[in-house]
């Protein structure tokens, strides 16, 4: 999935009835807790056990009756026909749940909280209040109910999922897509129910689910900040601290990073106060992102284990799962690939042994994305292989777009071009079906790519020359800078030197004006190129040594590398050995702590040449020939 990653989609459930938390001591663990069959109904009328119900363990075989007294293990689907209802309740009565008629229920984990997820049906849910760490209730793919203490229902019927509040408050969250202009931003926000305000909401979910649309993001920022004021002139702590998370959320895609971290702050002062760990837990993996967005990694890196550790305690393995992920996305950040790819193939597990198909779809793409790091680039093909499949399954053609481009990427560090075009091309082909244009623009900027990798220059300029366009009316500015740097690099591979460096100037300008630290050194990256074939070998090295500086500074050792690498071949091509040797010798370096075996060949070898020709002979000779990694 593109993880430009833009920002991770946060997910986030608060506990609603603030005023009571759990007694359970920090650092007690999760508790070993299950559930009971209390009463069985046939018609109105109570009965012993009854037929037609299926009870399914996981990986079990199915029965068809059901028993009072009978224990239900986590794992275990419950489907109740027509003309019955089955009461189950867990360890000292602390949540009941009611299976309606044609009601199907998951029991996922039972601890400290608990977490189902409703199949379909009417069920209802009573939750003494102040017993658990955290009551939820996924519903699909898109939704999930949360409370401490309260009693509701789920009614899931035909495409539509209904929620009642009859005492206490139910939070809600929903993941799906917002609209602003012509981009589609991928995010999970919060909407609030009572029983004594708003008791019921109705939803529409889809596979691709838009909540809202904007012509812009001011007007986006707009409406949550606004939404933000009612629920503080309300005075509801609960519906302030969703209200906040909403309003960082957006601001995460706006790159407003320093007022979404004070937001999600603010949200987690509430959820302290409360005595809600449930809410303190996913509120510090969204402050560990926003934390990492602002370069503060130590900072991100102790939010995030600190989310973590609360969801072992409480056994909450949807949040831990998550908080997994925020883990590796720090750590890939600093450069640590394989701690990054053990904390994802963690949180796959859960979401594995969770049977959450949209969590394994993600965990499998960061996956795919740290094998790509790691130079393991046809693991990294076989990983996003498997997240494109559940996707197909799920139907969500968003995500599928997101993944053939992931694995185009990686075909393309395979050297399969071809290979990589097609799958940028069904990309490319959803994304215009979707209209989803900032989607297109990012797909054709990487398509030119592999025409160019193909040789076919004229193609590649072209698919970069739409790309610019369709960025240019879309206003972004980014896209733009990287689409113009992308037009120079096609001038140059033709050959057209001056237009090149024109280009990739007016590219460089947009990118730093942007801020755009990535775009600036690729783009200075590609300057010294073309100014070495001129013969400019001083403002060449000049340029190169500016883009390891820059990428040194942005944390991306990859392209550090790269820029290494070109800084050692310049200086070996004015004969400048020692520093040449120097150069190559911290690019081998780097190269090894990346774990960067292809890299680590190259570099090798451009020593070894380096070397024999310092020994040979004080007088120049030809200067090592190979190409960066």
């Amino acid at each position: 999935m593109r993880r430009t990653l833009s920002t991770p989609a946060l997910s986030l459930f608060f506990a609603c009835a603030l005023g009571g938390g759990s007694t359970l001591p920090a650092g007690a663990g999760p508790v070993a807790r299950g559930h009971t069959v209390k009463q069985i109904l046939r018609d109105g009328q109570q009965v012993a056990a009854a037929d037609g119900v299926t009870v399914t363990p996981s990986g079990g075989k199915p029965e068809t009756t059901i028993r009072q007294g009978e224990s239900i293990v986590d794992g275990t689907r419950v489907d109740v026909p027509a003309h019955l209802v089955v009461v189950i309740v867990s360890t000292d009565a602390k949540s009941t749940i009611t299976l309606n008629p044609g009601a199907s229920l998951t029991f996922i984990s039972t601890g400290s909280g608990e977490l189902v997820s409703s199949n379909g049906g009417h069920a209802v849910f009573s939750i003494v209040p102040g017993s658990l760490d955290f009551f939820h209730v996924q519903s699909g793919e898109a939704l999930i109910a949360s409370v401490h203490g309260t009693v509701f229902s789920v009614d899931a019927d035909q495409g539509q999922v209904t929620f009642d509040c009859t005492r206490g408050e139910v939070g809600i969250q929903k993941t799906g897509y917002l609209l602003v202009g012509e981009k589609s931003i991928a995010v999970s926000l919060n909407d609030v129910i009572s029983a004594a305000q708003a008791p019921s909401v109705t939803y529409q979910p889809r596979s691709t689910w838009f909540f809202a649309k904007f012509a812009n993001f001011a007007e986006a920022d707009a409406y949550y900040q606004a939404q933000l004021v009612a629920a503080q002139q309300g005075g509801n702590p609960y519906a302030i601290a969703a209200a906040l998370y909403n309003a960082g959320a957006v601001e995460m895609h706006t790159g407003s990073y320093p007022k979404a971290l004070a937001h999600f702050q603010q949200a987690y002062a509430i959820a302290l106060k409360a005595g809600d760990r449930g809410g303190q837990e996913r509120l510090l993996t969204a402050i560990g992102f926003a934390q990492a967005k602002l370069g503060n990694y130590a900072a991100a890196f102790d939010s995030s284990k600190q989310a973590f550790t609360i969801a072992r305690d409480l056994g909450d393995l949807t949040g831990e799962a998550f908080s997994l992920t925020g883990i590796g996305d720090i750590e890939n950040e600093r450069g640590r690939l394989a701690d990054a790819l053990q904390s994802f193939q963690q949180a796959f597990a859960i979401e594995r042994d969770l049977d959450y198909a949209p969590g394994e779809a993600y965990a499998l793409g960061h996956i795919g994305t740290a094998e790509q790091g790691l130079g393991q680039a046809a693991d990294g093909v076989a990983s996003e292989q498997q997240a494109l499949a559940i996707l197909q399954q799920l139907g969500d053609r968003q995500g599928e777009a997101e993944v053939n481009l992931s694995i185009a990427i990686l075909y393309g560090d395979l050297g399969r071009y071809a290979d990589g075009l097609q799958a940028a091309q069904r990309s490319l082909a959803i994304s215009r079906e979707l209209g989803a244009r900032d989607d297109e623009a990012w797909v054709l900027n990487n398509m030119g790519r592999f025409e160019q990798s193909l040789g076919r220059v004229a193609d590649a300029l072209a698919d970069y020359q739409q790309s610019l366009a369709l960025y240019q009316a879309l206003g972004d500015r980014m896209g733009e800078g990287r689409a113009t740097m992308n037009v120079g690099r096609a001038e140059a591979a033709q050959g057209r030197d001056a237009e090149a460096l024109q280009s990739l100037q007016q590219g460089l300008t947009i990118e730093r004006s942007v801020g755009d630290v990535v775009g600036e050194l690729r783009s200075m990256l590609i300057m010294g190129e073309v100014k070495n074939r001129q013969g400019q070998f001083a403002s060449a090295l000049q340029s190169f040594q500016q883009a390891a500086a820059l990428a040194q500074q942005a944390g991306d050792r990859g392209d550090e590398l790269a820029a290494l690498i070109d800084v050692g071949l310049n200086q070996a091509q004015q004969h400048h050995d020692p520093d040449a040797l120097a150069a190559f010798q911290q690019a081998l370096t780097l190269a090894q702590q990346l774990d960067n075996a292809g890299a680590v060949a190259n570099v090798n070898a451009d020593i070894t040449a380096l070397r024999a020709r310092m020994n040979s002979s004080p007088s120049p000779s030809p200067a090592p020939a190979s190409t960066p990694a």
